[in-house]
């Protein structure tokens, strides 16, 4: 049975979280965080995607990433804006039909055996009749550029050979082809980690003798509305990983994550994390680490135990009534800021992560047709939250 789509939106931020198998702490090495930390913002580079915060554990790592959508200028018509965040969502045929019945019945559909090799070739422009076309292009010398994040400059060098003396051969054709495989591993959150996770993986087999799978299955993503308070709360769990595991006194004191480069002005490393935070909120780095500061600050209610609230909002259901047909439990009065503390759910497998149902329903909206439709129960646990951000004392 094909595993369901993740649902991909326009113009997406995504809380994603990929594990080490077994939980091995394979990554606990400073050698292998420098790579992995580096290569999370030039894999980025090529990708087209934008980083706006990272924590690597020594089994796991967390990222918040901003998929854009493709710029115009690389568009192949003006008309037409490619839809590369959906590239890798499995045709109709290929899906399970969990999504309002609106899926064509298996009938409607052409499949590979019913037709002849003609049709189920690649056609003339790269794109089978089972994937959506590219519908965009970068020209040569920013593809160059790009592959340069990718690989080494002696690879991109002998690329760049290649392909002048094919098309001096008249085999402009394949080049342009193969242009286009590349820009199918652009501008989408899956291709990203894809990409990410195969460079890490190759070069941690080859230098340390690792046998077999180093990554624990898929990744987890979470859709996160582009609100302040979303957005804030979302960062200030990913840099709390290492305090709440035990392994740091305080986010900025634990130096593999994005936080503690910027707090700690980490040179051109800190720069860049700063300009990521500045670019997330909209604000100078002052400010957002004023607001990220009065979250950690944000202490449990007295009498509140971690493991409490984890339980409470792990088996809290929004939708649950008495046997009157009245609310079975009510919310208690616990902020956003105060949960970065313990582990959910709703954090590290929710489809959503939003304020309100308002965004779920405008992202639900948007969806093209024949795509999942992630419904109520995807987010009902983010309602159990207050998400307005604790109020910083004056000075």
């Amino acid at each position: 049975m094909a595993r369901k789509n993740r649902v991909s939106v326009y113009d997406g931020v995504y809380h994603v979280t990929t594990r080490i198998a077994n939980r091995a702490m394979l990554l606990k090495p400073d050698e292998v965080k420098e790579r992995l930390m580096k290569w999370i913002v030039s894999v980025a580079n090529f990708s087209g995607v934008e980083v706006w915060g990272f924590t690597v554990m020594d089994n796991h790592l967390h990222l918040i990433v901003h998929v854009p959508p493709v710029p115009k200028e690389y568009w192949l018509d003006a008309n037409d804006e490619p839809a590369a965040y959906a590239f890798g969502m499995r045709p109709p045929e290929c899906r399970v039909p969990l999504w309002n019945g609106d899926s064509p019945s298996l009938g409607s559909v052409t499949s590979s055996a019913a037709v002849g090799p003609k049709e189920t070739r690649t056609s003339g422009d790269g794109d089978s009749p089972r994937r959506p076309p590219v519908g965009f292009m970068l020209d040569e010398a920013e593809m160059l550029a790009r592959l340069r994040y990718l690989y080494s400059g002696k690879r991109v060098d002998d690329i760049a050979e290649e392909w002048a003396r094919m098309r001096r051969n008249g085999l402009g054709n394949l080049v342009d082809e193969c242009k286009r495989r590349y820009c199918r591993r652009m501008y989408n959150l899956s291709q990203y980690l894809k990409t990410l996770k195969e460079k890490v993986s190759m070069w941690y087999n080859e230098t340390y003798g690792h046998e077999g799978c180093l990554w624990q299955g898929r990744f987890y993503s979470g859709v996160v509305e582009r609100k302040r308070e979303v957005l804030a709360v979302v960062s200030a769990y990913v840099a709390y990983n290492p305090v709440k595991a035990g392994i740091a006194p305080s986010p900025d004191a634990w130096k593999w994550s994005s936080y503690s480069l910027a707090a700690n002005d980490a040179g051109e490393d800190g720069e860049r994390c700063r300009r990521m935070y500045e670019a997330m909120f909209g604000q100078p780095w002052e400010e957002v680490r004023a607001m990220l500061e009065s979250i950690y600050a944000d202490e449990l209610p007295p009498g509140v135990t971690p493991e409490e609230l984890k339980r409470w909002f792990d088996d809290y259901d929004e939708e649950a009534e008495d046997k009157e047909g009245r609310p079975a439990r009510v919310p208690p009065a616990y902020r956003a800021s105060q949960a970065i503390r313990v582990s959910m759910k709703v954090f590290k497998t929710g489809a959503y992560i939003s304020a309100d149902f308002g965004f779920l329903k405008k992202v639900r909206d948007f969806l093209p047709r024949h795509f999942p439709k992630a419904g109520r129960r995807s987010v009902k646990r983010c309602r159990a939250f207050i998400w307005e951000l604790p109020r910083r004392q004056a000075a």
